[in-house]
């Protein structure tokens, strides 16, 4: 008896009080109403899809328009109330207007079936038999700009110590200009006189640090004075550009030699034949799609740069645009740098 009396005195109270929430059972979108006790219907928050950080849920409603429901959003500055979210988990819709939430600037417009909100995110809305989902819309295409890029870097005895420096200072001036990351440019490279030395592989750079710190720590003193690019050159070929050590098929591949001078294995060796052996390598790696450029630089005591180094350098390049002098170490840092912003890859 005591529970019928509240009961009944509970309905007497929603009916004196106008402006109270009067709640209509199982409501979805797809069914008609009435627009009175029905007249908003908030989105089941358990029955949305992966819906970042909620954005949907406090702005999206339906509003009872000529007995079909209408897919609304809140105002800039309004978002759904707790209590609407919490009869909108039990199905119920109600009769007072559910964006009573102040301080929420996210809510923007409907546009089509659409929530679209202030950082123009839209969020695509769709009903299917009783259970709606929000689907969140399609992830932005990213696209990341850069290259492999492969160090070859002469460092025999007849390179003065003052041009090594101006050589380290130049590759680390061209690595610090890039962003080193799996996405976007990566190096590797060798040092070599009579023996061909690594910096790293482009799988062992794996970040920028790491990088940087290996570069730091190049070869520049060789072992013996000769200069055997052929085998620096094979280094390249051999291993440096297999997927295995970390060259992207997806990304282009650039090669820089620096070098003062021919090919040379000492004075008694058959030296022509082993500067053809470096030409022929070097046509092989053009021929496996790896831009060539060679920077030249002037050898010996009377810095001079001799006939037989200049067509070495044209067989390794490939063409004379590619052969770049010391004097103009800023003129191929742009090059690279434009070749690495055209070679854009789209995830």
């Amino acid at each position: 008896m005591k529970i019928f009396h509240c009961l009944f005195l509970l309905s007497i109270l929603s009916e004196i009080k106008g402006k109270s929430t009067i709640k209509a059972p199982m409501r979805r979108p797809e069914d008609r109403c009435i627009g009175t006790s029905d007249l908003y219907l908030v989105i089941n928050p358990s029955r949305i899809w992966q819906l970042p950080l909620n954005i949907q849920i406090q702005c999206a409603f339906y509003l009872c328009v000529n007995t079909y429901y209408k897919l609304q959003s809140c105002p800039a500055g309004k978002s759904i109330g707790k209590n609407a979210l919490r009869r909108a988990r039990k199905g119920f819709a109600q009769n007072t207007n559910p964006c009573v939430r102040n301080g929420f600037e996210n809510c923007k417009s409907i546009v089509g079936n659409a929530l679209v909100f202030e950082d123009d995110q839209r969020v695509e809305l769709a009903g299917d038999n009783d259970v709606i989902y929000a689907l969140p819309p399609p992830p932005k295409q990213r696209i990341f700009c850069g290259v492999d890029l492969f160090w070859v870097i002469d460092m025999s005895c007849s390179i003065k110590d003052i041009n090594k420096q101006a050589i380290v200072e130049f590759v680390m001036e061209v690595i610090n200009g890039f962003q080193i990351s799996a996405v976007h440019m990566k190096t590797g490279g060798v040092t070599y006189g009579a023996t061909v030395y690594s910096i790293q592989t482009l799988r062992e750079g794996r970040n920028r640090a790491l990088t940087l710190k290996n570069f730091q720590n190049m070869v520049t003193i060789p072992a013996k004075c000769q200069t055997a690019t052929d085998e620096a050159l094979l280094r390249i070929k051999r291993d440096f550009l297999s997927e295995s050590n970390g060259n992207r098929p997806e990304f282009p591949d650039a090669m820089i030699v620096i070098t003062d001078g021919n090919t040379f294995h000492g004075r008694k060796q058959d030296n022509a034949a082993f500067s053809r052996k470096t030409v022929e390598i070097a046509t092989e790696i053009r021929e496996m799609g790896v831009t060539t450029y060679v920077i030249g630089l002037p050898s010996g005591s009377k810095d001079k740069i001799t006939e037989d180094s200049y067509r070495e350098w044209l067989g390794i390049a490939g063409e004379e645009r590619n052969i770049f002098l010391m004097a103009n170490f800023a003129q191929l840092k742009q090059q690279v740098t434009e070749m690495s912003s055209k070679a854009c890859v789209s995830t």
